[in-house]
């Protein structure tokens, strides 16, 4: 189990430095959903992200609305998750659904905040602008 968490880890970083720096979503999110979610689809979601010199997302009221209802849904894992945790006796799949909810969590943040028209790879905005 170990070798898999230090396997799953190195690719994650892998993803995130060599794509996710190069597309408007970032080391930061790339990382983030490569460990959370899995590898596999945190790879799906950076390389489903505009690369960082195309023009910025814009607004979409859909992507918001989406961002909330995978929010409020994935709360209510987290929760029961908590709640599986609560009763003395951590299971692995309350553990899991924790884990999960809050990479879901984040997903729906992300997706809120490029409904904005936000682009959050800062270190590539700087290059581009100088």
């Amino acid at each position: 189990m170990g070798a898999f968490i230090i396997f799953a880890l190195v690719f994650a970083f892998l993803i995130a430095h060599f794509l996710g720096r190069k597309r408007q979503i970032g080391f930061g999110w790339s990382f983030f959903f490569c460990i959370f979610l899995s590898p596999i689809f945190g790879f799906i979601i950076t390389m489903l992200s505009k690369k960082y010199y195309e023009d910025n997302p814009t607004p979409s009221k859909g992507k918001k609305v989406a961002g909330w209802i995978i929010i409020v849904f994935f709360s209510i894992s987290v929760l029961g998750g908590f709640i599986g945790t609560a009763s003395g006796q951590a299971s692995e799949a309350a553990i899991n659904a924790i884990f999960m909810g809050i990479g879901f969590i984040g997903l729906g943040y992300y997706l809120i905040e490029l409904g904005k028209g936000k682009n959050f790879n800062t270190e590539a905005l700087l290059k581009v602008e100088e």
